[in-house]
């Protein structure tokens, strides 16, 4: 079985060891490679691995949304999101998916969080939307926020309540679960600023969770925590999210112990 990660940067990404560990848990012969695919070289990389006979693949940044007009077909989940991260072979077509939205849901669920609680998402990018969709779908009343209000008014389609960044404060009252989906947590530059001027004082104790895994605690997640908040970072979706690639190139349960070890070899959390 032939696997693959296109995206732009790569090299960083943690799935391919994921994805290895599982293959080899299960005792499948197959491989799982990063494919660097820059902006602007993507149909040329799709039609070279057309050729190989690969049997599936994951797309991330910068390529979710523009995959989509070179498959044969998208699945609804994904055409709703407007984002794909997985495709699959169906004879010798090729299949969009979206595993984001179930991924998150599943891996609040592990963590032992309500994922029908009152939501707030901060951002309005491609991983809030998979956020709002999965809980939309699981029952909840998501409200979003964005510094650029007409950008989250996008995600009024998918269910969701734009909020104007202005009306934070009310908000984060109001929030029993406040996911943070905007990319400012990635490195300190940005993050300190960006958590300093949160409401959190408003905060009625929810749960916390920062779709960033490194760093982890993000320093989103270190306020949250130091305000009583209970927090998660990114890892249980990125480990979801891959257990349903796997699950769909496969037809075989995950080897979730192992996929997990995997992202963790030390044992860090």
């Amino acid at each position: 079985m032939r696997l693959a990660l296109l995206g732009w940067p790569v090299a960083h990404s943690r799935s391919p060891a994921m994805h290895r560990a599982a293959l080899e848990a299960l005792g499948i012969d197959g491989v799982y490679e990063a494919v660097p695919v820059p902006p602007g070289g993507l149909a040329e990389a799709l039609r070279a691995l057309r050729a190989t006979g690969i049997d599936g693949f994951n797309v991330t940044v910068p390529h979710k949304r523009a995959i989509a007009s070179h498959l044969d077909a998208t699945e609804p989940v994904a055409t709703r999101i407007g984002a794909v991260n997985t495709v699959l072979r169906v004879g010798n077509a090729w299949m969009g998916t979206n595993t984001d939205a179930e991924g998150f849901v599943r891996g609040l669920r592990e963590g032992g969080f309500d994922p029908k609680a009152p939501a707030l998402i901060l951002g309005a990018g491609g991983a809030a939307r998979a956020v709002a969709a999965g809980l939309v779908n699981a029952g909840a009343n998501v409200e979003v926020a964005a510094r650029r209000d007409a950008q989250a008014r996008g995600l009024t389609e998918l269910g969701a309540t734009a909020i104007p960044w202005a009306d934070l404060e009310t908000a984060f009252a109001r929030a029993r679960l406040v996911v943070q989906a905007t990319s400012a947590t990635l490195s300190e530059e940005t993050a300190v600023p960006f958590v300093q001027e949160l409401p959190w004082d408003a905060l009625q104790r929810p749960a916390c969770v920062d779709l960033v895994y490194d760093p982890s605690p993000s320093f989103f997640l270190q306020r949250a925590a130091a305000v009583g908040c209970d927090i998660q970072d990114g890892f249980p979706m990125l480990l979801h999210q891959g257990a349903i690639a796997f699950e769909r190139w496969t037809s075989l349960p995950a080897p979730l112990s192992a996929m997990r070890a995997a992202l963790h070899p030390r044992g860090a959390k």
